[in-house]
């Protein structure tokens, strides 16, 4: 007799047929037995009074971990049997979304005491190849085009009427003394080494394969927003900018990094708006996008901005946040009044990484749906900051339908995300992942990234739907 439990239900059980469970959670049949992807059977299925379902295997508890899939409405339960084998039960709120996909690092899941542990899930219904990397920065002061030693975390303007036709990326600059093969220098100041954003224009093609995007040289001259008080006197950091046809207008949000109330620290989200963000003057200061007397809006960064089409009855979101990536939206963006905070989003990725940071504004796919590039990492030190996606409904999209198995790529690909010679590094083992647009070819994406928090790199990553989702 099973001894199943569960975290979040009471259970309480009738038994499905073996047919029924096959054309519900795996459409397959092999010799009258039920398999689903990469061979994972189901030998039992139980509906539950709640509208969840429980799934019973015998399975080593790897292939158990691997069957739940990382859902955080799945949870497992599991029981050693006396073949050395381990029984768990599964319990979901959706069978038909199961599906198996595979993960390094599945011994961590069972090093916790409880044994229901809740990971996000990983669903496998897009894909993703990166189909190139440049395999040098594309912007760097070591091979001679910028005059800040760190140029890093960049955002990508479109071309509009209001820039002129030109395009290119908005690049958080800073003049930190580091050397080559010195010491990772963590540049964090004010004055001389504050952040600021600088300006520059691609002069080529970067929309295919083999080819690598040339900037404008960057300089003082290109910097079109800097500190201008206490509030941000300390850096104005990572940009992400978005383009709203229905105004004209640029928004950008980025972190203010300075001091309050006479000498308190200061980290929080602001935003600007402006015509034509490839020059200096012109620029509307919005101020804090959260309401500044709230002690919670210390720490806010990190805003990617999704504005709704002309065909599309989704308002405006922000997605916004380091470590846990918030959720929020609203029916303007420029308009009086404070943002609220929305609810926590993307908490972990199927791989492990226990925290994530926005990325780019979310792309549409030739599918509909949005493309979400962002990033991730661990908690721990010496962790890699790792680039990933997920894909959002395209009708709706606070509904995540698919996210990736795996970072796109780790740091360790490259000595300059690593922070080593023949580069200098600001911080070591970083790939962070701001600027993203479509190119000539459907559902492929250039995107840019810091590299150790001193150079921007680059590369091709092109998305395709598998299966429906």
């Amino acid at each position: 007799q099973l001894n199943a439990h569960s975290t979040a239900h009471k259970m309480m059980f009738s038994l499905w047929t073996l047919s029924a469970l096959t054309a519900l959670a795996c459409g397959l049949s092999v010799e009258g037995k039920p398999t689903c992807i990469r061979g994972f059977a189901y030998e039992s299925l139980f509906p539950n009074e709640e509208g969840t379902d429980t799934m019973v295997l015998t399975k080593s508890s790897e292939e158990c971990w691997k069957q739940c899939e990382y859902d955080t409405a799945c949870s497992v339960s599991l029981f050693n049997n006396a073949d050395g084998s381990s029984q768990c039960t599964l319990v979901h709120a959706a069978t038909t979304s199961l599906v198996a996909v595979e993960r390094r690092g599945f011994t961590s899941c069972f090093s916790k005491e409880d044994s229901n542990v809740i990971l996000p899930r990983a669903l496998t219904c897009y894909k993703s190849d990166v189909v190139d990397f440049n395999t040098k920065p594309i912007v760097s002061s070591v091979d001679g085009n910028a005059d800040f030693q760190q140029v890093f975390n960049p955002s990508w303007v479109v071309p509009t009427a209001g820039t002129g036709g030109k395009q290119g990326l908005l690049i958080r600059s800073q003049n930190c003394s580091a050397t080559v093969g010195g010491p990772c220098v963590r540049c964090n100041g004010q004055g001389a080494e504050a952040s600021v954003i600088a300006f520059a224009e691609l002069k080529n093609t970067d929309n295919v394969s083999g080819t690598t995007p040339a900037f404008d040289f960057v300089s003082a001259d290109s910097v079109v927003m800097a500190p201008h008080d206490e509030f941000d006197i300390r850096g104005t950091e990572d940009p992400r900018i978005q383009f709203d046809p229905a105004t004209g207008l640029y928004y950008m949000f980025y972190t203010c990094f300075g001091y309050v109330n006479g000498g308190d620290s200061n980290v929080q989200m602001c935003h600007a708006s402006t015509k034509n963000p490839t020059v200096r003057a012109g620029w509307t200061l919005l101020g804090p996008v959260f309401n500044p007397s709230d002690s919670a809006t210390q720490g806010t960064k990190s805003g990617a901005l999704l504005v709704p089409g002309p065909e599309d009855v989704h308002p405006y979101h922000l997605f916004w946040g380091a470590g846990v990536i918030h959720n929020t939206s609203r029916g303007d963006v420029g308009g009086s009044g404070y943002w609220e905070y929305g609810d926590p989003w993307i908490t972990e990725t199927p791989f492990g990484n226990t925290l994530v940071e926005a990325g780019p504004p979310p792309m549409r796919l030739s599918t509909g749906d949005y493309v979400f590039f962002h990033n991730s990492w661990q908690a721990a030190s010496g962790t890699f900051y790792q680039p990933t996606w997920v894909v959002l409904d395209g009708k709706n999209p606070n509904n995540i339908i698919a996210r990736s198995p795996e970072p796109l790529w780790s740091p360790t690909k490259s000595t300059w995300m690593v922070g080593e010679s023949p580069y200098t590094c600001n911080v070591p083992n970083v790939s962070f992942l701001e600027a993203a647009h479509v190119t000539s070819t459907p559902d492929v994406f250039r995107v840019y990234f810091g590299g150790s928090d001193a150079v921007v790199g680059s590369a091709l990553v092109k998305i395709t739907k598998m299966s429906q989702c």
